[in-house]
């Protein structure tokens, strides 16, 4: 497992964060990348795009180029956190399967 500390690009304040805090547990969520080599903006640098997530929620960000570099459309990531079933605040982050 390689593990990263991401920011989840809506999560990072406000009321996500307080219910994860306050009523959160270990969870693991698994997503698959949409795109991982892109430099990213407007407050969300390094990230991973993921698929089949609404827009705003669909970026992990500041994510170690080492972890991002090997990622390809398609492939599948473990998110890990604290967090509810409703999204989590990202502590690592590695491949399916490794």
């Amino acid at each position: 497992m390689i593990p990263s500390t991401p920011t989840r690009r809506a999560n990072t304040d406000g009321v996500p964060m307080l219910v994860a805090a306050i009523a959160g547990h270990h969870v693991e969520f698994i997503y698959t990348v949409a795109k991982a080599d892109g430099h990213g903006g407007r407050g969300c640098y390094s990230p991973i795009e993921l698929h089949d997530l609404p827009w705003f929620f669909d970026s992990l960000c500041s994510v170690q180029d080492d972890l991002r570099q090997p990622l390809k459309p398609g492939m599948q990531i473990v998110v890990e956190g604290r967090g509810t079933s409703l999204g989590a605040y990202a502590t690592s982050i590695h491949r399916l399967g490794l």
